[in-house]
């Protein structure tokens, strides 16, 4: 499906954006852009972050909506951004969200989502105490084999499963070290300043 042609303003804006992400990231796109012309599309980033938004706008070669969750709408920046780029306001919490999603791509239209919902409030990891290999004990290995019956191989696919509870475990393991001091709940990232703040505040 060809795209619709955009506004010139917007393609000129396009191509200065393009030329100056070249030159500071050094950008440099490979493929066969005839794979986004489809009646169908939707376009997946594999990781999402401030630039990563910034770079799938400037050089995907169709006129892609964006799928953004309403929290990063809220901050006066990104609301002044999105008013350049076509977007998708939803709420991930809502059983609708996905209806609406799939309802765009079924009318033809390029759609972008950023599968962990949300933009990343940080480029980088230094703002978590992560635990280093001398921060936990030696694991002991096993393995069992349960092939799965819903495909001939009875393979089951991999990701992030291992990693996905963790999150929570440490997040519940804040909580519980907080509790004595009356502190109830904080919304992730746990950054430290945030359970900085939240002490300060349980003391004042």
């Amino acid at each position: 499906m060809k795209p619709d042609t955009p506004p010139l303003g917007r393609r000129l804006a396009r191509r200065v954006l393009q030329f100056v992400t070249r030159v500071l990231f050094r950008v440099r796109v490979y493929g066969d852009t005839s794979k986004f012309l489809n009646e169908r599309t939707l376009i997946v980033a594999n990781h999402e972050s401030l630039i990563d938004g910034l770079l799938l706008a400037v050089f995907l070669p169709v006129q892609a909506t964006f799928v953004v969750h309403t929290t990063v709408a809220r901050n006066p920046l990104n609301a002044w951004m999105l008013r350049f780029i076509p977007h998708l306001l939803v709420d991930s919490t809502s059983p609708l969200a996905m209806k609406i999603i799939c309802k765009l791509v079924e009318t033809g239209t390029p759609v972008v989502i950023f599968p962990e919902g949300r933009l990343t409030v940080t480029g980088s990891l230094m703002n978590y105490a992560l635990p280093k290999a001398d921060d936990v004990v030696t694991p002991e290995l096993a393995r069992t084999e349960t092939p799965t019956p819903v495909n001939p191989l009875g393979v089951k696919g991999a990701g992030e499963t291992g990693t996905i509870a963790s999150t929570a475990a440490v997040a519940n393991a804040v909580m519980d070290a907080l509790s004595p001091f009356g502190i109830k709940h904080l919304d992730m990232p746990l950054t430290p300043g945030r359970i900085w703040e939240a002490l300060r505040g349980k003391e004042a």
